[in-house]
């Protein structure tokens, strides 16, 4: 969930604020019912009803959403949109959109829930003639020399390498190495040229999964270090943004797939870029595959393959409890959480499960304050 300065962010990027706007003041016609799925603080909202929407059901599942109320009424538009604290893939409405409008991505389009809420929406809660809000987004990715760019993060991988205060501590770059992250590639820092390796269309998309490959020509001699990726968004028919390099920059920035060493390329070598994105109970596990071969050579200057599965150390013991035959016993933690849950389960007071477990558990719960506010937290995430 983004606090309310996030969201600040959102809205006073008007490049994206100008481009949403322009898309439903396209697409809303008098009348029309919208539905806004990650209301945030409103302002999609807030203008559908200005450009003539009749009715505007505003999803949004944090508590920012009692900021958005605020704005409806200090607007006088607070009689047109029914406010639901709620993921919208648990929302049933009494009546099919016209228009569906959202922006759940993060760096890339593929992030979280975004695709499938849209998925879900376009097979609940939009009409069968409606028009969703982005339509389509396209990626782009091309090979970069980004060189320790400390004061944003690209491609700096100190401490691990160099070496400071004469200590070796290489063992974090092989993580690093596997770590995505957000990014801003200047047009003079591409090794070639921008290419498109796919497009997310959410009027027919039917999978978060995604695959993507290139084979493009390097452009100018010098030290590959990784592909920098963006998108392009297609909001509404000519309407949109994008986040290319050469483009002003936007919240949404791009996504930096390091490489596991330096490749020194030259004018003429191919490229072969290939991009995966599985989906995960929370997120996305990205593999990037990059081969690099000088014309006419037998030998290729890189083949590399790398996972973000692989951006952390991973014990061997947290893996056998991730195994099919591995039985559990719980620990004192999962004990506690039972207990919570089984108590909700029964209707009890919070106040009552929460003496019980200070009474039962003294050396977790030095207070009866500090049981209820674990218990409170339990209560928040699971109970309606």
């Amino acid at each position: 969930m983004y606090s309310i300065a996030g969201y600040q962010e959102m809205v006073d990027d008007l490049v994206r604020m100008n481009a949403y706007a322009a898309a439903l003041r396209q697409a809303v016609r008098p009348g029309s019912v919208v539905v806004d799925i990650g209301a945030g603080t409103g302002i999609l909202s807030l203008l559908a009803c200005r450009f003539g929407a009749a009715r505007v059901y505003a999803l949004e599942p944090d508590d920012c959403i009692n900021v958005a109320r605020e704005n409806a009424e200090s607007n006088g538009l607070a009689d047109k949109i029914e406010w639901i604290q709620d993921l919208s893939t648990n929302v049933r409405l009494p009546e099919k959109a016209d228009v569906v409008v959202s922006d759940l991505r993060g760096v890339l389009p593929l992030f979280g829930k975004h695709i499938p809420a849209i998925i879900h929406a376009r097979r609940n809660l939009l009409a069968e003639s409606g028009r969703l809000i982005p339509e389509r987004d396209v990626l782009w990715m091309a090979l970069v020399e980004l060189r320790d760019q400390g004061s944003e993060g690209e491609s700096k991988t100190g401490p691990w390498d160099p070496a400071q205060f004469g200590l070796q501590l290489e063992a974090g770059h092989k993580y690093i190495a596997n770590s995505p992250r957000k990014a801003r590639a200047r047009p003079e820092q591409l090794l070639t040229a921008p290419a498109s390796c796919g497009a997310l269309d959410y009027r027919t998309i039917e999978s978060a999964s995604f695959a993507g490959q290139v084979s493009v020509p390097v452009t100018r001699d010098g030290g590959a270090t990784g592909v920098v990726v963006w998108f392009d968004a297609h909001l509404q028919g000519d309407v949109g943004f994008s986040n290319a390099p050469d483009q002003p920059r936007l919240i949404y920035g791009s996504m930096y797939f390091p490489l596991s060493e330096v490749v020194e390329v030259s004018a003429g070598d191919q490229a072969t870029l290939h991009l995966r994105a599985t989906p995960t109970d929370t997120d996305y596990i990205w593999q990037w595959d990059t081969g690099i071969r000088s014309r006419g050579a037998l030998k290729p200057k890189a083949d590399l393959h790398q996972s973000s599965f692989f951006a952390g150390p991973i014990s061997t013991a947290r893996l056998r409890k991730r195994a099919d035959r591995f039985v559990p016993t719980l620990n004192r933690q999962g004990l506690i959480d039972s207990q919570i849950l089984e108590g909700l389960r029964q209707g009890k007071p919070l106040g009552d499960i929460a003496r019980g477990l200070a009474a039962e558990y003294p050396q977790k719960f030095a207070t009866w304050e500090a049981a209820l506010a674990h218990v409170g937290d339990l209560a928040e995430r699971y109970s309606e």
